[in-house]
């Protein structure tokens, strides 16, 4: 079973456009690895695009998942998924509650 990794970006268009590059990078070192995103949803066709990216996670920040409670109930669900890797460019206290829960 190929290893999975979790890349965490919630942040604006263009830090999500920077991002694409370390996960071709990431694939490419990696070619049998799953890897999934966690973004928000102006940035989740992004993302989609890429050949790279297996599966897309949108984290409502401004209503589904607005609250603390429902950012760590999306947390534990990522955690059931076992990824061997998480890495979270942007720096957020939402984003390291993700790392934190899920890992």
């Amino acid at each position: 079973m190929p290893e999975k990794f979790l890349i965490i970006q919630t942040a604006f268009i263009g830090d999500a456009i920077l991002t694409l590059p370390m996960i071709q990078v990431l694939k490419e070192k990696f070619p049998n690895t799953k890897i999934d995103v966690v973004a928000i949803h102006s940035t989740q066709e992004i993302f989609s695009a890429s050949p790279s990216v297996n599966e897309v996670y949108i984290l409502d920040k401004h209503n589904k998942h607005k609250s603390l409670f429902a950012t760590i109930r999306f947390a534990f669900n990522l955690r059931k998924k076992n990824y061997a890797k998480i890495i979270s460019p942007h720096r957020s206290l939402r984003s390291s509650i993700l790392v934190l829960i899920a890992a």
